[in-house]
C-alpha cells in the first residue's frame, strides 16, 4: 500500500465536507440497508495510506437476513455483557472484516464486502461528479473497519448455538 505524499494530505473536516464522501455515504446507505452510517477516519489514520479507509457502522441483524448466517455467539456478549458495554467506546464491536461476525459461508460475507468496495470505487470514478467535487489528490475511499453499535438484539436474531428461527 502506497504511503501518502504530504502534498496530498487531507483533514477529517475536508473529508466530512467533501461532496464525494457525502454522496458515497448516501449511496451505501441506500444500496445496503444494513449500513447505518459511514464515518470519517480519525485524524491519525486518515493520511497513513493513499486509500482513505472509512469506518462503516452496520446493523448485523439486517445483514443477517441478507446472508442467512448465524452471528458468532461472542458478539452477543459484546451487546449484552456490562463489562463490554462501558469500556469507554461508543461501539460494541469493531472488525476489519464482516466475515468475523458470522459463522458459515465466508465466501458470502467476503463477496458482500468486495461488492461494497466496488460500489465505493464506482462512486469515486463516476464521471457525473465533477473533478473539483471529488476528494482528488490521488486519494480514494475504501471500507476500513465494520462497527456494530450498541443496540438491542431483535427477537428473530440467531447466534451460533441457537436454534435458527423458522417461519
Amino acid at each position: 500500500m502506497a504511503l501518502v505524499n504530504p502534498n496530498n494530505y487531507v483533514t477529517p473536516t475536508e473529508v466530512e465536507n467533501n461532496y464525494e464522501f457525502k454522496l458515497m455515504k448516501k449511496v451505501l446507505r441506500q444500496e445496503y440497508p444494513w449500513v447505518l452510517d459511514v464515518l470519517v477516519p480519525k485524524d491519525e489514520d486518515i493520511n497513513k495510506y493513499n486509500l482513505v479507509f472509512l469506518p462503516i457502522v452496520i446493523d448485523p441483524f439486517i445483514l443477517q437476513k441478507e446472508v442467512g448466517l448465524p452471528i458468532e455467539a461472542w458478539i452477543k456478549r459484546y451487546l449484552t455483557d456490562e463489562r463490554y458495554k462501558y469500556m469507554g467506546k461508543p461501539y460494541a464491536y469493531v472488525s476489519s472484516y464482516i466475515s468475523t461476525m458470522f459463522k458459515g459461508d465466508r465466501d458470502a460475507t467476503r463477496d458482500l464486502q468486495e461488492k461494497l468496495d466496488i460500489t465505493m470505487k464506482s462512486v469515486g470514478r463516476s464521471p457525473a461528479i465533477p473533478d473539483n467535487l471529488k476528494l482528488g489528490r490521488g486519494r480514494q475511499f475504501s471500507s476500513g473497519e465494520f462497527i456494530i453499535p450498541e443496540m438491542d438484539i431483535p427477537e428473530d436474531a440467531y447466534f451460533v448455538g441457537d436454534e435458527p428461527m423458522t417461519s
